[in-house]
């Protein structure tokens, strides 16, 4: 696969495929919105705009009294479906994390007969684009330092979010975010609540309809017994729950045979945890390879390159192990082998997620936006690639 050539898979593209929402802020006439007690003016002109999809809109928005740019997105609940759970504002604004997008805050908009069926959100405006971009740009890969630290940052951001209860429906390179300062972070569109909850459960499944290789063999298989994305929520549920203990006595066996290291090293009861997992890896060997591991499906044997080296092996074998309770945990994969030595070392010093290099220092908008995460990042980590490139100033806020 040439990504440089165009051929891109549907699965590291940006935008979800259909028909762009027609609940825009002009359509509403919402010309500016007070979250957290400030208000911000929506920029609606064509320079506004950020991003347009199937679920809504995302534009650039100012605070009133400062003029620091925001992002500010419009989400159409009611096409996201009926399994969608939506964060609260309480849970939005509660998530901090250096490698998370921040969220000011959100408001509920009526959009039709006085029924709030959007929501508008509020956040710090990634003005670098997405990691597809970065990925044209690295045809054969990138360095695997540079690989690593982002991959560090997005495992610790998905941990950060599972040990909370929130689960990532969308993640692909989509919603991976550049700051201002080009650091990666994880957008929370796309975040539900409830890891076990049986509403996020069934979302995460009807997700994998765009989801490509980041979505593992045994979510895609559950989604088969149900019957499909259009299966009904009671059926997707009733053989998520029948993977998990399959899964669950699987791992159970093995220990008792002495084949596994221990519980707190292996994903054993959870069908988003163990997905989470199988995605970083795919994450991990795109960024090193520039091109998916699988190009049909997951029952392809897995071919790394030969100057991997054997950490970068390690890890990626690891998390695209075929059975999801073989595969490590969240936390296990921060703790060692590849991510603990760019955590713990990395290049230049490098020492912890919220110290990852920019990837590129220039943005698409000169206004600042407040205090970033601390950092102290030795110039010669820095990725050498152009800020911006095809399509990155739509993907500037993230997707639905």
């Amino acid at each position: 696969m040439d990504i440089l050539a165009g051929d891109i898979p549907s699965s590291l593209l940006w935008d979800e495929a259909g028909p762009t929402s027609d609940t825009t802020f002009a359509k509403l006439g919402v010309e500016s919105v007070t979250v957290a007690g400030r208000r911000f003016d929506v920029d609606g002109s064509p320079l506004g705009l950020l991003h347009l999809s199937a679920t809504g809109e995302t534009r650039v928005a100012h605070d009133v009294d400062t003029r620091e740019a925001y992002a500010v997105k419009l989400v159409d609940e009611a096409s996201l479906g009926p399994d969608h759970a939506p964060l609260s504002d309480e849970d939005v604004t509660a998530l901090a994390h250096p490698c998370l997008v921040t969220v000011i805050g959100s408001m509920a908009v009526s959009v039709s007969s006085g029924k709030a069926t959007a929501r508008v959100y509020v956040t710090e405006l990634c003005a670098g684009g997405d990691l597809l971009d970065t990925l044209i740009e690295h045809e054969d890969g990138m360095p695997e330092t540079d690989a690593c630290l982002i991959v560090r940052r997005v495992t610790s951001a998905l941990s950060y979010l599972h040990a909370r209860g929130f689960v990532h429906t969308r993640l692909r390179p989509s919603k991976l975010l550049l700051d201002g300062s080009g650091r990666v972070k994880l957008s929370v569109a796309g975040c539900v609540r409830g890891a076990g909850d049986r509403s996020a459960r069934v979302e995460v499944l009807r997700g994998l309809e765009s989801a490509g290789a980041f979505a593992p063999p045994e979510q895609r298989a559950v989604l088969a017994v149900a019957g499909g994305v259009g299966a009904d929520s009671s059926a997707i549920a009733a053989a998520a729950d029948a993977a998990d203990a399959r899964a669950a006595d699987a791992a159970a066996a093995a220990r008792a045979a002495g084949s596994l290291a221990g519980a707190s090293a292996v994903v054993t009861t959870s069908l988003p945890d163990a997905g989470a997992v199988w995605a970083v890896g795919v994450l991990a060997f795109v960024l090193t390879h520039g091109a998916l591991p699988y190009e049909e499906s997951a029952a392809e044997a897995l071919q790394l390159s030969p100057q991997a080296s054997e950490s970068l092996t390690a890890f990626v074998r690891g998390a695209l192990a075929s059975e999801s309770w073989l595969r490590p945990s969240l936390p296990a994969l921060l703790s060692k082998g590849w991510l603990e030595q760019c955590g713990s070392a990395g290049a230049g010093g490098v020492a912890s997620e919220s110290r990852h290099a920019p990837i590129s220092r220039i943005g698409i908008f000169a206004t600042p936006r407040g205090p970033s995460s601390p950092v102290d990042e030795p110039a010669n980590v820095a990725l050498s690639q152009p800020a911006m490139g095809p399509g990155a100033r739509w993907a500037a806020a993230g997707s639905a």
